[in-house]
């Protein structure tokens, strides 16, 4: 804490979060983030799972028991796809919090 100042570098950030949290350009731009991520996370997933379906040898020498080209890049691809649901559910809560989806974009300041 600051001798020349009375409050707490504590309470000036709950300050900063509170009126971030309550910010609507803010939280438009959150909810478009966690949008795109959500949708980023699984475009990637997928195609890394076809990817490690296909290609790889561990089919061809019996070392997958699922049956993968490549059984690492499809558990990444699971991980992505974990993420994407994740980051999709995050979306749905700030959703709920704003009550209603943001009417315009933040590319649009």
């Amino acid at each position: 804490m600051d001798p020349k100042r009375r409050e707490s570098r504590i309470e000036l950030t709950k300050e900063g979060i509170a009126a971030a949290a309550d910010d609507d350009n803010l939280r438009m731009c959150r909810y478009e983030l966690a949008n795109y991520s959500s949708e980023q996370l699984h475009d990637a997933g997928t195609e890394l799972h076809l990817l490690g379906h296909i290609i790889g040898s561990d089919r061809v020498y019996g070392a997958s028991p699922l049956g993968h080209g490549n059984d690492e890049a499809a558990a990444v691809s699971v991980l992505l796809l974990v993420a994407s649901q994740l980051t999709s559910s995050s979306q749905a809560c700030l959703q709920m919090v704003a009550n209603t989806p943001p009417q315009r974009s933040c590319a649009s300041w």
